[in-house]
């Protein structure tokens, strides 16, 4: 829709249609939908509206696309062990599968890697994955807290993150 609220185009039919991401080049969105089988698939649909068009099948609800758009990371299961998996949008091909837990990730703005959180001794801290190999590096050097989530500026020489502590309670009711 425009910034006014006016004209808006419906992207997504038939199933539900979730996580929607804006291809780097504009022209397209690439979401997730689910079947009745419990499957999701990578559709792709034109920003102006038209029909979808699954891209394929994968072991993933969110997704994270590359800059040049035709590669997706996103969090996979298999043989009941979580990780992230990397996916050509466009082929059948299985996908590259990295030892990382599935948290917030984000394609560095090159394309030539991924930054994701990973959680140690309680501390979260951002790390740098190089594709398609490479050994991990650490990218912030937090002593405490959580991070939420993140982002890169579009050159890549900034980086946005929420950070913070999670404070939880237990409450017992009873109906007497």
């Amino acid at each position: 829709m425009a910034l006014d609220g006016s004209n808006p185009v419906q992207l997504s039919k038939g199933p539900v249609g979730f996580l929607p991401i804006c291809a780097p080049d504009a022209d397209e969105v690439v979401f997730t939908s689910a079947t009745r089988e419990g499957r999701y698939t990578i559709w792709r649909v034109p920003l102006e509206g038209g029909d979808p068009v699954m891209a394929r099948e994968v072991q993933s609800q969110t997704a994270a696309i590359s800059p040049d758009g035709q590669t997706i990371a996103g969090p996979y299961t298999e043989a009941q062990r979580q990780s992230i998996g990397v996916f050509s949008i466009d082929s059948s091909e299985a996908p590259q599968v990295l030892p990382i837990f599935p948290r917030p990730i984000a394609w560095s703005p090159d394309g030539r890697a991924l930054t994701y959180v990973d959680v140690r001794d309680g501390v979260a801290n951002l790390w740098r994955q190089p594709l398609p190999s490479g050994t991990p590096a650490q990218l912030t050097e937090f002593t405490s807290n959580t991070i939420y989530n993140f982002a890169w500026s579009a050159d890549g020489r900034q980086l946005a993150l929420s950070r913070g502590t999670t404070t939880t309670d237990v409450v017992l009711l009873s109906a007497w």
